[in-house]
């Protein structure tokens, strides 16, 4: 059992889980719903599909608190950024809550300000180079005693990133999700 599992006081509902047809593990799922749960601004680097942010949306909605899921993708090309908005706007009752980037996540770091986000989730370019590109453009956007976390932190240029670059406390271990907290 993960460092986190134990500690989740927020519950998935198995209904949401299956609604936006996440892929991969439910407990990964609940982490980022948990961590939604909790309210502010939260800052995605890799939209993927667009289900995590989807997700994190829906928490944001389930528990009445403020926020907003921005969301930074770079689609290779024009079909998959108009599947990315025809996912979105599937759930209009969310899309008010998401603001998605259709760019590089090294191009556009610079629009959002330092210590403004207590939940960023990385989940982008997985190379190395990317996850430290990643790690020097988006740890000051942590507030303070908020958290930054990795997906497939069980790919070994992803755990040397980490290692080598972000030097914070681990806080979090979610099957391949590690979250660390912002000390200062």
């Amino acid at each position: 059992m993960s460092i986190l599992t134990r500690k989740l006081l927020v519950t998935l509902p198995q209904e949401t889980y299956s609604k936006f047809r996440l892929m991969g593990s439910f407990i990964e799922a609940n982490y980022l719903y948990h961590m939604a749960s909790k309210g502010g601004n939260i800052l995605e680097v890799g939209t993927g599909p667009g289900k995590s942010a989807l997700l994190m949306a829906q928490a944001l909605k389930d528990f009445g608190v403020d926020g907003k899921v921005y969301t930074i993708g770079w689609e290779s090309d024009q079909q998959d950024y108009a599947n990315v908005w025809k996912r979105l706007r599937r759930y209009p009752e969310l899309i008010d809550s998401i603001h998605h980037e259709s760019r590089k996540s090294e191009e556009v770091h610079q629009n959002y300000p330092d210590l403004a986000f207590p939940f960023v989730y990385i989940d982008g370019d997985h190379s190395y180079e990317g996850v430290v590109k990643d790690i020097i453009n988006y740890k000051s956007k942590v507030a303070p005693g908020g958290v930054i976390a990795f997906h497939d932190t069980n790919k070994e240029e992803v755990a040397r990133a980490i290692s080598e670059y972000l030097g914070w406390e681990l806080c979090a271990e979610v099957h391949r999700i590690k979250g660390y907290r912002c000390g200062s």
